[in-house]
C-alpha cells in the first residue's frame, strides 16, 4: 500500500489547495475498495517531478484539512518517523518476505559501460588492497583510502546525469553534470593507483617479486591470507590443466567451446546487437569479405591473446582476445564503437547445451535463481550478479564471471518496445515488465544500452572492455562458485620493484 514517490507528480506549489481534497478522497476510496487493513498509510509528497521543489503551502493545507475533517488525519512526517509508528502498531501482524529484490534501474549504468566496468574492477581491487595491507601489517593512508571509497560510492550514486540527458544531450546543463559524474570515476582510478603504489613500497624489501593472497583459502600454493616472495614460492601452476577446445568462426567472431570434462557440455559465445528497441530484430555482427573458417585452439599459446576482429556497420569493431584456453577459459572482448543516439543495445549471447538447467545468480555468499530466493515485485527482465552466474543441471554446468559486467538476461533479451496500450480512450503505449522468470541454458551478458529516457547517457563510445571467465564443472557446488567469483575479481596481488 502507499503510492510511490510520483503520486503527486504534475502538481505545482500551491496546487494542493485547489486539487488536493478530491485526490485524497479518491485515494481513500481506492484503499477501502481494495480492503486495505491498516489505520494509517504513507504517501510521499513530491511535487512537479523527481527531485521537485518544496511546497510552502503544504503545512497550511494540512492544518486546514485537520480542522475541517475528522478523518483521515494528515500528518507531515519523514519516512523514519512514519515507519517507526507503523511498526509499533502493526509490526507483529504484518506479513513479511525475505530474499533479493532484483532491481530495475541498474541497466542505466550501462549507458556508460566503460566507466561502470572500470569502477567495478576498481572496487574489487580496492578491497584486495585493504586486505593486503592487513596481511602485510602496514597501515594505508587514511586520506587516500577515504577519497578512493568516496569516489567509488559517488560514481554509483543512483543517477548518471541531468533530467534532460536524452531530450537535450548537448545542453550545458547535461554535459556539465556528466563532467562531474565522470570525474568520480577518474578520481577513483587515481586514488586506487596511489594506494597501490603505497602498498607496493610497504611490501618491497629487496629486488624481488611479492605475491599476496587476500583470500581465505590457499591459492596457487600460497596459504590463505599470506604473502610470499617469489624466490620462496613454488607455484602450483605447473600441474597439467585440461585445455578447452575452442574454435572461431572468423566472419562473425563466434566462439564455440567444448569442455574437457564433459563432451556433452558445449556452448557458444557470440555478440548480438539491437538497433532500436525490438530484440526480435537483433543481428550478429558480420565482417563482410572475410571467409568463414575455423581456427583450432592448438595455435593459441597459453597466455598469448589472439585477436579475432569483427566489423560492425563499418565504424564499430569488436576485438576478441583468447587469453587462456585452459582452466579457467579467459576471453577478452574490446568493443570499439562510435557514439550512436539511435536506441541500441549489445548482448553477449551464450547458449549452452545443458538440459534441464537451473540458473543461479551469485549475491554475497549465497545465490538466488529466477524461480526462488527473490521477493515479490522483483525485476524479471534482467538479473544483477555481484560476481558470478552459473547454469547447470544435476551432472554438469558452467560458472561465468565478468568483472566489468553485472547484468544478465536469462532465456531471452530485454524487450523495450512500448506496445502495450494503457487505459482510456487515447491510451499511451508502455513497456510491459515480465511477471515471471524461468531458468534457461541460454544466458546473455547485457553489455550496454542507451534505452533510458532521462538521467542516463544518450550515447557512448569505446573502447569498452569485457573479460569473461568460464569454468566448466560437474554438479554445482556453491562454495566452488563463490570462490571462483572472488578469485577472478580479486586475483593474487603481484608487486615488484
Amino acid at each position: 500500500a502507499g503510492q510511490g514517490y510520483g503520486g503527486w507528480h504534475g502538481y505545482t506549489a500551491g496546487a494542493i489547495k485547489e486539487r488536493g481534497t478530491r485526490k485524497i478522497a479518491a485515494y481513500m476510496n481506492d484503499l477501502a475498495a481494495k480492503g486495505y487493513p491498516y489505520r494509517m498509510v504513507q504517501w510521499r509528497y513530491n511535487i512537479v517531478s523527481d527531485n521537485g521543489p518544496v511546497d510552502s503551502t503544504l503545512s497550511d493545507f494540512v492544518r486546514e484539512w485537520n480542522e475541517k475533517y475528522s478523518s483521515p488525519r494528515l500528518i507531515i512526517a519523514n519516512a523514519g518517523e512514519m515507519m517507526q509508528e507503523f511498526e509499533e502498531k502493526y509490526g507483529k501482524s504484518i506479513p513479511t518476505w525475505s530474499g533479493d529484490f532484483t532491481p530495475y534501474w541498474e541497466d542505466g549504468a550501462y549507458s556508460t559501460a566503460k566507466e561502470e566496468g572500470d569502477v567495478r574492477v576498481l572496487s574489487a581491487r580496492l578491497t584486495n588492497l585493504i586486505e593486503a595491507a592487513k596481511i602485510l601489517g602496514k597501515p594505508m593512508d587514511p586520506h587516500l583510502l577515504y577519497r578512493a571509497k568516496r569516489s567509488i560510492v559517488m560514481w554509483h550514486e543512483h543517477t548518471w546525469g541531468a533530467w534532460c540527458s536524452i531530450s537535450d544531450p548537448d545542453a550545458h546543463f547535461t554535459t556539465d553534470q556528466w563532467r562531474v559524474k565522470k570525474a568520480f570515476a577518474d578520481s577513483a582510478w587515481w586514488y586506487v593507483a596511489r594506494l597501490m603504489d603505497s602498498n607496493r613500497e610497504n611490501a618491497m624489501e629487496s629486488d624481488s617479486v611479492v605475491l599476496v593472497n587476500s583470500q581465505n583459502w590457499e591459492k596457487d600454493g600460497i596459504p590463505a591470507g599470506t604473502s610470499v616472495r617469489i624466490s620462496e614460492h613454488k607455484s602450483a601452476c605447473g600441474s597439467e590443466v585440461p585445455r578447452y577446445q575452442v574454435s572461431d568462426l572468423i566472419a562473425t567472431g563466434e566462439l564455440s567451446i567444448t569442455s574437457p570434462y564433459r563432451s556433452r557440455l558445449e556452448g557458444t559465445v557470440v555478440w548480438e546487437l539491437v538497433r532500436g528497441l525490438d530484440p526480435t530484430k537483433a543481428f550478429t555482427p558480420h565482417s563482410p569479405g572475410v571467409p568463414s573458417r575455423f581456427m583450432e585452439d592448438n595455435i593459441h599459446a597459453q597466455g598469448t591473446p589472439v585477436p579475432f576482429p569483427t566489423v560492425l556497420l563499418g565504424a564499430d569493431t569488436i576485438e576478441t582476445l583468447l587469453s587462456r584456453a585452459q582452466e579457467p577459459l579467459h576471453l577478452r572482448y574490446v568493443v570499439k564503437k562510435v557514439a550512436v543516439r539511435e536506441k541500441e543495445s549489445a548482448h553477449l549471447w551464450m547458449p549452452f547445451d545443458i538440459p534441464n538447467a537451473t540458473v543461479r545468480i551469485g549475491i554475497s555468499d549465497t545465490c538466488v535463481t529466477p524461480e526462488s530466493g527473490r521477493i515479490p515485485g522483483s525485476n524479471n527482465d534482467f538479473f544483477c550478479a555481484q560476481r558470478w552466474i552459473d547454469v547447470s543441471n544435476d551432472s554438469m554446468g558452467v560458472t561465468i564471471v565478468c568483472p566489468q559486467g553485472a547484468i544478465w538476461e536469462v532465456g531471452e533479451m530485454v524487450d523495450e518496445r512500448k506496445v502495450n496500450p494503457g487505459r482510456g480512450t487515447n491510451p499511451e503505449y508502455y513497456k510491459a515488465w515480465k511477471t515471471e522468470a524461468k531458468s534457461s541454458s541460454t544466458l546473455y551478458l547485457y553489455a550496454l544500452n542507451n534505452y533510458w529516457h532521462t538521467n542516463f547517457k544518450a550515447d557512448q563510445e569505446g573502447p569498452i572492455t569485457f573479460d569473461l571467465y568460464l569454468k566448466m564443472h560437474g554438479p554445482f557446488k556453491l562454495e566452488e562458485a563463490r570462490r571462483f567469483g572472488l578469485e577472478m575479481t580479486r586475483p593474487l596481488i603481484t608487486w615488484w620493484k
